[in-house]
């Protein structure tokens, strides 16, 4: 996050070592969260897991932000890099998944665009808001927002279901129930 160095510095009288503690905490987390994605035998119940780990980064980046006791925010920082990297993975295999073979390049490489292109837009909005409101704040809000978005993609889990079932049925990732 473009704020970081305001909480290595501020929030806990830090320097770039600290600076170094907090990063390296959400890359610890995005490791393990590699790991337990990688331990998944199947594309199904990604949708959950979307939901799931959307909320638990958002709950974990305001966590952070609340937080004023380094080893406390070295742990939200490290759950929400799991929920980040599994939830970006997550999308980025599903859309890989329902993508028709020639269309799938175009289909990942709008997703990259809006993963990575849209980020300098988010840091600098970030940085003026927390300009205004403060840093800690302003991150605060960020985790509700996602926290938001997680739940919005959660009540819509039984219309994505019905969405993807065709596809799953057409590539035989599930069958059809006997009769």
């Amino acid at each position: 996050s473009s704020l970081m160095p305001i909480f290595a510095a501020e929030t806990f009288s830090g320097d770039s070592k600290t600076f170094g503690f907090l990063i390296g905490a959400v890359g610890l987390g995005a490791i393990v969260g590699t790991f337990v994605l990688a331990a998944r035998g199947s594309v199904r119940g990604l949708g959950r897991v979307v939901a799931s780990t959307t909320v638990v980064a958002g709950v974990a980046l305001s966590g952070f932000s609340l937080s004023g006791t380094l080893w406390l925010s070295l742990a939200f920082l490290a759950v929400f890099g799991a929920g980040l990297v599994v939830t970006a993975a997550s999308i980025n295999t599903v859309l890989q998944t329902l993508a028709d073979e020639d269309k799938r390049a175009r289909v990942i490489s709008m997703y990259v665009m809006c993963f990575l292109g849209f980020a300098p837009i988010g840091n600098f909005t970030a940085g003026a808001l927390a300009e205004v409101i403060g840093a800690h704040w302003t991150l605060f809000g960020c985790g509700l927002i996602v926290v938001l978005a997680g739940g919005t993609f959660a009540l819509g889990l039984k219309t994505w279901a019905r969405a993807v079932r065709p596809v799953y049925l057409k590539q035989g990732i599930i069958r059809e129930p006997r009769a």
